[in-house]
């Protein structure tokens, strides 16, 4: 029995290896592995420990000398002690005795406290407490260098009579204002260096790159803090900005309003009196009015928006231009609005005759230019309280015409000019919109009208049209809107 089983086994192993030969098997491509991402290796974080952190000094004594306070401090935090000969210089020899009552108080605190009141300074290098009078320290001022001023001049000749000669009893009268912001003002970095001075010690130094703004000062403890102090509130005040927003327009007056918008009676006319109009200053200037006032809107009130809708009912409202300047505290913006036009100023004409007899006539030109728009110089002041003091000074130049004279064989151009100029100082608050109104010249128009069809026949048709001229007044009002950013 045992070997029938063990042939059936035999036969079952031979025909399993018969029919593995006949099994095809399919290659398949070995998987290659994705490449490793190399990842930096993490450095560690090292913490500068201070020989001074998580200890803490306690000492009472009377009379006790400074340099033996500081001998202990640096005996508690295992540190070498050097104090160098300025430091007696600046410790007043009253004060070289204290009286001290340190209990259970941290080490850098102790530390601070005793340097601070006899004005030194400190410094740990390589286990060393260094204590010196003396200390070097570097600025960043981060201001422009270049200068900037302003310079206004408004009236003058008022009466036409000024420099006439051969007339028996001239008229004569001038009344101008000028003003100017000098260099010295405007020159953050002048304004530095003398507040520097003034802070600096018999033996302090200091200099000044202003290519780079940097600033170092040399001296004692007091007086650079001092100086910190008077940096940092400089450049506080100074780095402030003002956003100007300004609308100039142009209103074509209706009949009812050809003596100029009636402001006070403006103001009922914005969404329910919520709308604050205070006339401030108002100037004759000839047969023009010019108006500054101060206008704070409310809340819910849209702004100029506003006031726009306000003046559509005076008459035809265009917009001329609405510049947005930013401007530095106490840094002059200019804005203008118009072009500039060239004209032949003079002209000469020079003979010169060669050998021979012959002549030739050489011109000499002279080219001028003149402005013909709106000038806006605003110098805004941020006051402590937030509120913000407005120099203005607008200026609209309108050339009339260019008249050429001919004196001998020479010919100049005579500009006409129709300038109206003023200059006033406002305080308002910010997001208040201040208007500068009354500017009213007048405009003429020239219309052609015609009967339909009769009025386009040729050379007859010239019956049947009509030339008309219009004269409309326009006023110039300036929308000023100041806020502190």
């Amino acid at each position: 029995m045992r070997k029938i089983v063990s042939l059936v086994l035999v036969l079952f192993l031979v025909t399993a290896c018969v029919s593995n030969k006949n099994v095809k098997t399919e290659k398949t491509a070995p998987l290659i592995p994705p490449p490793k991402k190399e990842v930096p290796p993490l450095k560690p974080i090292v913490k500068k420990i201070s020989p001074l952190d998580n200890k803490y000094f306690t000492l009472s004594a009377k009379g006790i000398d400074y340099k033996v306070v500081l001998y202990e401090i640096a005996k508690d935090a295992g540190l070498n002690l050097i104090i160098k000969e300025d430091a007696d210089s600046v410790v007043p020899e009253s004060a070289h005795s204290l009286t001290v009552n340190f209990i259970h108080l941290p080490l850098s605190q102790a530390l601070d406290i005793i340097t601070k009141s006899n004005n030194l300074f400190y410094e740990i290098r390589e286990n060393v407490l260094y204590i010196k009078g003396y200390s070097t320290k570097v600025f960043s001022l981060d201001f422009i260098s270049h200068i900037r001023s302003s310079t206004l001049n408004v009236g003058g000749d008022v009466l036409g009579g000024v420099g006439t000669e051969d007339v028996t009893t001239p008229l004569t009268g001038s009344y101008a204002l000028k003003g100017s912001v000098k260099e010295d003002v405007t020159d953050i970095y002048k304004q530095i260096e003398d507040g520097v001075r003034t802070f600096l010690s018999k033996n302090g130094k200091y200099s000044l790159d202003k290519l780079t703004g940097t600033l170092v000062v040399y001296d004692q403890r007091k007086n650079l803090d001092r100086i910190s102090t008077y940096i940092g509130n400089v450049k506080r005040a100074y780095i402030r900005q003002v956003l100007i927003e300004t609308r100039i327009i142009e209103v074509t007056l209706n009949k009812d309003n050809e003596l100029g918008i009636d402001w006070q009676a403006m103001g009922h006319k914005i969404l329910n009196r919520k709308f604050e109009l205070n006339m401030s200053q108002t100037l004759a200037l000839s047969d023009y009015t010019f108006s500054v006032g101060v206008a704070g809107i409310r809340s819910g009130v849209t702004g100029d928006k506003a006031l726009l809708t306000a003046l559509s009912t005076c008459g035809k409202v265009r917009t001329i231009s609405n510049p947005r300047i930013r401007a530095l505290n106490g840094q002059p913006a200019l804005i203008s609005v118009g072009k500039s036009i060239s004209y032949i100023k003079k002209l000469e004409y020079e003979t010169e005759t060669v050998s021979g007899g012959t002549t030739t006539t050489k011109p000499t030109v002279e080219i001028a230019s003149i402005f013909d728009g709106i000038l806006l110089g605003v110098t805004p002041y941020i006051g402590e309280n937030g509120s913000i003091l407005l120099s203005i000074t607008p200026i609209k130049s309108d050339l009339e015409s260019l008249k050429e004279v001919k004196i001998g064989t020479n010919t100049y151009t005579l500009p006409q000019v129709n300038l109206r100029e003023t200059s006033t100082v406002v305080k308002v608050r910010s997001g208040d919109i201040v208007i500068l109104s009354g500017l009213i010249g007048k405009k003429e128009e020239k219309k052609e009208s015609k009967v339909p069809l009769f009025g386009d026949i040729p050379v007859l048709g010239n019956v049947f049209k009509q030339q008309v001229e219009t004269a409309h007044n326009i006023e110039l009002v300036i929308f000023i809107k100041p806020s502190i950013i």
